[in-house]
């Protein structure tokens, strides 16, 4: 009988786990959230160490051709190297701009000088205009006024203005001449002294720069794609450190 009195009813055990079961599933609701959070965290450091070890690759195996032990040391070198490379190529395809007008404006000298000595056409022009005018001016003298009459003030007018233009005719295409020829020259100096410093810069660029390598261009591009690969690291190198 006292065992029997010990030994709680079926109905008992229903009510006690009605009441305990709804208080156990925040907790165990929490519980498997942060079970999940903590798998999530270790996903995500995992990965962080295989990327931070996939970094230090990347950043051994670029490092390893280069002169300096940290990255920002060789993006500064490989920087400065491109741009030692882009202004020579510009220095060369400048020179090649400066011998292609210093042959233009050569060219222009040469028929200035040409010009000078005025074309049969200009003497055929001005020189008929000279006589047709001191012919004019001399036949108000020559010939009495009977035969002129009223006309030889006007032909010994129209004589001197023939005269006077072709003096000042000649006079301008000559000085026209000379002012364009004076531009030629002046403008072939300045080509000069703007190809000589050039060379100069070139040639100093030259004693710094690495020998060998190829062309100028091909140089150019390669350090180019180096310092892109190289700036590409810089935020995970920074991240690393």
């Amino acid at each position: 009988a006292a065992v029997q009195a010990t030994v709680e009813p079926p109905d008992s055990n229903a009510e006690l786990a009605r009441r305990v079961l709804p208080t156990l599933k925040l907790p165990a609701r929490r519980l498997r959230l942060a079970r999940q959070g903590l798998a999530t965290a270790e996903q995500r450091e995992a990965s962080c160490r295989e990327s931070q070890a996939a970094t230090e690759v990347e950043v051994r195996t670029r490092l390893a051709g280069q002169d300096e032990a940290d990255l920002p040391a060789a993006v500064e070198r490989v920087g400065r190297l491109a741009a030692q490379l882009r202004r020579r190529v510009a220095l060369d395809e400048r020179l090649d701009e400066i011998d292609r007008q210093q042959e233009g404006l050569d060219e222009q000298i040469r028929e200035l000088l040409e010009q000078q000595i005025l074309s049969i056409s200009a003497i055929v022009v001005l020189g008929g205009l000279f006589i047709v005018g001191v012919t004019m001016m001399l036949s108000s003298f020559w010939f009495p006024e009977t035969v002129l009459g009223g006309l030889g003030k006007a032909f010994a007018l129209l004589g001197v203005l023939g005269t006077a233009a072709s003096g000042v005719l000649k006079f301008l295409l000559e000085r026209a001449t000379t002012t364009r020829l004076d531009s030629c020259r002046k403008q072939l100096d300045t080509l000069t002294q703007q190809a000589l410093e050039a060379k100069a810069e070139r040639n100093a660029l030259d004693r710094e720069l690495p020998q060998g390598g190829g062309p100028l261009t091909r140089r150019l591009q390669e350090a180019e794609r180096e310092l892109e690969a190289l700036e590409r690291l810089l935020p995970l190198d920074t991240q690393r450190h």
